[in-house]
């Protein structure tokens, strides 16, 4: 047997300086061995060890952390002196599975723990397997498979439902052929042919179809080893042993990744995994003096982050290590040779926090987004930190993108995650963000070279700016949501700005404006819900979207399923269905399509207090009717949907010939029943039947050209909405003014004459500081303060903003009449104050 020696630093003031480091039960709680593997328990994550006792003739033996002290899984697995151990716990019974190389013959036995003894899965496989380390994968159904390597092959053994199949796989014949069998689907090979070694992700069984590949042509030629991959991604890191030698991170594209910060020259003991507690990728080598390193990589940044480490030597001979993540807890482990016996450490990595501050403006700090002093600057960043424990992202005014590539989102995929922008960074509350004057964008223009529709510069955009999966009782709320994309094939022909994902449920999107987005299918939102659910819709613009059909939003129920949806207090302007080529014909739904399109799908929508204004429809689809909101079920029958339309309007909504139902079915069929009270329609609703206080009338827009949709004096929509429509709990209309005023609820998304809900005349600074004169204004407004003026801005409902200055008056002549928001920007806060243009 091989010496072993191991130098470690003492304890105390180890821990001292590695706070993170913890030893798990005793030190050195194995006999001799020369080889350890580490797995932990699935569901009390409890750390497992495999090793082979030297003081009993290298038996392979187990032993588990109970908590306290570490003890003995059963006796002796076998009586074969063993090497090249595995150990990985079957999903489907919890049982641990070990497989080791006989080092007598060569052969590779296989067995499982009862939970009193160990049972032999296949003992005396004759494959001729070398000197490397095994692995074990399984699928969900417990189907396991073993991979060893022998002379230039891989070997894969199969146990289908746990019983050995007498067919081994066996992969490339070249050499040198290392491996890392992480996923039962898929393994990471590295080899090499003529002048070039190769990184490969394999499927199992047809090694010649990879997934991804990466070449290396350095010389000496051949320098790739220790690939290390992680499971389901196309994600892997390799030792390069040729005229640099470093550590390599590689992805399907062959990008330019950044390398680890420590290991030039590094001389191996590579594991690679990534960690469910914090979503980041954890690398363990030994550098080029021989101690062990560990580095955090974050695939946003493409950065490495060094990772505190115990003095550690690899140095010895016969030294060894496993380091592996607890799927219970996600910390890091380590399974180590520590003077010829075995040690386990743990690694406690930082849990996600209960809320995040995302500022793209923030200066200095740690940008730990525990604070807004220490604000993440980037969302993305923020959202894969997050954990199941965080209920609150909260985000700073300012433009962030998900990524580089166009397969980049923000994913939404936490339960009762609230994600709220329009802040100025120095809130404590909710209720104190101002959203119409902090502007929160989520832009899918990844280059920042977009100049509209059809300029043919959105090829590089992003598919879809946010996906939403998973994510029961969400809340996405105060965003901007613009530019994305969504021209791919499969789901990237879905939502350019959201794509919501079947099993969300009890969503809830709030105070956001979706624009510029494109989709072949739902050109701002897609959602195909295949579970009883309810959405909401509250206090949205939709504009300038474009699609075939559901240019703002085109919203599907999976087949027997029972949806509710709820439309509240939202616009839907300047959105156009439309044909994108000749093979890919406009149907209808500039401002939405909303469908109960799946047998036995039960759908019930609302739509209240909603303005759908300069919409088109101009697609040439033979079959199809047009306008700006479709609503359809089944022409079978065999689905239900029941529609009511409250207090809302429908004006100025063209076609291709000049005239749309506003109301239709596209190439389906009506809802079941369609029920309209207190709402305008230039046609009357001609083509529905219960119709209450409908009427043709012009609302009498503000100035509909210049997308101020508010109310003039003398509207017949003011005061004409009914009060008991109006959905529990709304009380501000879309501008957040007051929603019911002067005792009658108007009808569209805004209010006339009412005052603000929103506390904006006392945000940042005491009123007695500043004074904004005369409001109204016919043109030139004042503004009187005792502190230096740094800008002025001027916002219009949407939230655009129309005017910047310095000067302590602006000038408003050019500007058409309505509401805009003045925040006034000085050297000791800002002030934003609503007022009115006349």
């Amino acid at each position: 047997m091989k010496t072993k020696l191991l130098m470690l630093l003492v304890f105390t003031s180890f821990f001292l300086a590695n706070a993170q480091w913890n030893q798990v039960g005793s030190a050195q709680f194995t006999n001799f061995t020369d080889n350890v593997a580490m797995s932990f328990h699935p569901t009390n994550g409890r750390p497992y060890v495999v090793y082979n006792d030297a003081l009993d003739s290298n038996k392979p033996k187990v032993m588990r952390y109970n908590g306290v002290s570490w003890v003995a899984v059963g006796g002796a697995i076998s009586n074969m002196a063993s090497a090249n151990h595995a150990i990985k716990f079957n999903p489907a019974t919890n049982e641990p599975w070990i497989a080791y190389r006989r080092t007598a013959d060569n052969q590779m036995d296989v067995y499982s723990f009862d939970g009193t003894n160990w049972v032999a899965r296949g003992t005396n496989l004759n494959l001729n397997f070398g000197d490397f380390k095994m692995q074990i994968a399984f699928n969900s159904s417990g189907d396991a498979r073993v991979v060893g390597r022998s002379n230039n092959y891989t070997r894969i053994a199969n146990f289908p439902g746990g019983v050995l199949s007498n067919t081994a796989i066996e992969h490339n014949n070249f050499s040198p052929q290392l491996y890392d069998f992480e996923d039962y689907n898929r393994i990471y090979e590295t080899y090499y042919s003529s002048n070039y070694t190769f990184l490969r992700k394999n499927p199992v069984g047809n090694p010649s179809n990879w997934d991804f590949t990466h070449f290396d042509s350095q010389t000496p030629p051949y320098s790739l080893r220790e690939v290390e991959g992680i499971s389901g991604e196309d994600l892997a890191v390799a030792r390069d042993v040729g005229t640099n030698p470093n550590i390599v991170l590689v992805n399907a594209t062959n990008a330019n990744l950044a390398q680890p910060n420590n290991s030039a020259n590094c001389v191996g003991f590579l594991e690679f995994k990534k960690s469910s507690r914090d979503n980041k990728y954890y690398l363990m080598y030994a550098d080029a003096t021989y101690n062990l390193q560990f580095e955090k990589y974050n695939s946003t940044t493409n950065s490495w982050e060094v990772v505190s480490h115990p003095s550690i030597s690899t140095s010895n001979t016969g030294f060894f290590v496993d380091m592996n993540m607890n799927p219970v807890t996600g910390n890091m482990f380590i399974a180590y040779m520590d003077s010829g016996k075995v040690s386990v450490q743990e690694f406690s990595i930082d849990p996600p926090l209960t809320k995040y501050y995302v500022n793209a403006n923030v200066s200095g700090g740690d940008g730990s987004g525990d604070s807004w002093v220490n604000a993440m600057p980037n969302l993305y960043d923020a959202l894969l930190s997050a954990g199941e424990n965080t209920s609150e992202v909260w985000v700073a005014s300012g433009t962030y993108k998900p990524g580089t590539s166009r397969s980049s989102y923000f994913s939404i995929s936490i339960n009762g995650l609230h994600v709220y922008g329009g802040f100025n960074g120095t809130e404590s509350s909710v209720s104190e963000r101002n959203i119409l004057a902090n502007p929160t964008i989520l832009s899918g223009d990844l280059n920042g070279n977009d100049a509209g529709h059809g300029t043919g510069t959105r090829g590089d955009n992003s598919y879809h700016v946010m996906q939403i999966s998973n994510a029961d009782n969400a809340v996405i709320d105060g965003f901007k949501i613009m530019y994305g994309h969504a021209n791919g094939s499969s789901t990237n022909a879905y939502g350019g700005a959201i794509n919501i994902l079947g099993q969300t449920s009890n969503l809830i999107i709030k105070n956001c404006e979706f624009d510029e987005n494109f989709g072949l299918n739902g050109g701002a939102i897609r959602s195909y819900l295949n579970n009883n659910t309810s959405m909401t819709f509250q206090n949205c613009v939709f504009n300038n979207n474009v699609s075939r059909y559901g240019a703002g939003l085109y919203f599907l129920v999976n087949q027997n399923r029972t949806v509710t949806l709820d439309v509240v207090n939202c616009l839907f302007t300047n959105n156009t269905s439309e044909d994108v080529n000749s093979s890919y014909l406009g149907y209808t739904g500039s401002s939405a399509w909303i469908r109960a399109n799946d047998s036995g799908s039960n759908l019930t929508t609302t739509i209240t207090n909603c303005t759908f204004a300069n919409n088109s429809d101009v697609g040439t689809q033979s079959n199809s009717d047009r306008g700006t909101l479709g609503l359809s079920s089944r022409t079978d029958g065999n689905s239900t949907h029941n529609v009511i339309i409250n207090n809302s309007i429908f004006y100025n909504n063209t076609g291709a010939s000049g005239t749309t139902k506003a109301v239709n079915s596209g190439h389906t069929s009506m809802p079941n029943q369609t029920f309209v009270n207190n709402s305008i329609d230039e046609d009357g609703f001609s083509n529905l039947s219960f119709l209450t206080n409908t009427s043709n009338a012009d609302p009498l827009f503000t100035d509909a050209s210049n997308n101020d949709f508010t109310l003039q004096s003398g509207s017949p929509a003011i005061d004409a909405g009914d009060n008991s429509l109006v959905p529990s709990g709304i009380t501000a209309d879309l501008l957040f003014n007051q929603r019911i005023h002067n005792a009658t609820v108007d009808m569209g998304a805004y209010e006339f004459g009412a005052s603000s809900t929103l506390s904006v005349d006392d945000f940042g600074l005491s009123t007695d500081l500043i004074r904004v004169y005369p409001n109204p204004t016919n043109g030139i407004l004042n503004i009187n303060t005792t502190s230096t003026i740094k800008t002025i801005e001027v916002y219009n409902v949407l939230g655009t903003k129309v005017k910047t200055t310095k000067l302590p008056s602006v000038n408003l002549s050019g500007l058409s009449n309505g509401f805009y928001l003045v925040k006034v920007n000085t050297e000791t806060g800002s002030v934003t104050k609503r007022i009115i243009k006349r």
